[in-house]
């Protein structure tokens, strides 16, 4: 892996996110349980900073949040498809 690669998927396999560390590349992960168990191998590395899952719940992130889940809102009610849909497969079906 290249060094400073950003990989986006949620990724819970810890050789994957070892790799990563120790390669200098960037992950973004998280366990598949919280917290961690004691003597991870992602603990010890110096290049590592693990944060629970609220870790990205700052003001700023949720005004971020409340933003554009409102802009999705504003966007539906405008006719327009929604950015991000769970289910794709409903847009393209018939009212009923």
């Amino acid at each position: 892996m290249k060094p400073k690669v950003l990989v986006t998927e949620p990724i819970h396999q810890v050789g994957w996110n070892l790799l990563a560390a120790e390669t200098e590349a960037v992950a973004w992960a998280g366990p598949q349980a919280e917290p961690i168990r004691p003597g991870h191998p992602l603990a010890g590395l110096p290049n590592v900073l693990l944060t629970p899952h609220l870790g990205s719940v700052t003001e700023d992130g949720l005004m971020r949040m409340a933003r554009a889940a409102a802009e999705e809102v504003l966007r539906v009610l405008q006719g327009e498809a929604p950015r991000y849909p769970v289910n794709p497969e409903a847009l393209v079906k018939p009212n009923r």
